[in-house]
């Protein structure tokens, strides 16, 4: 089954996930994708891939799937 993620990341509890979503959304309108999972997650950028759950997201995706990042 073919999924289309998105990941959104902030550092602090200062920051809001709110503009990357409603730019995700906007994105996935456009393209005509329904975003089956919103990975939201407050930890900062000096962590470690797996700390991000980045690592473990890539595992998880298949073939023909979508990934969404407004930020990197």
């Amino acid at each position: 089954m073919v999924r289309t993620t998105a990941y959104l990341r902030v550092s602090t509890n200062k920051q809001e996930f709110e503009n990357q979503k409603l730019e995700i959304l906007k994105y996935a309108q456009k393209e005509g994708l329904k975003i089956d999972t919103f990975m939201e997650l407050q930890i900062s950028s000096r962590k470690t891939t797996k700390a991000r759950q980045i690592d473990s997201l890539f595992e998880a995706l298949q073939e023909g799937d979508t990934l969404i990042v407004s930020e990197l």
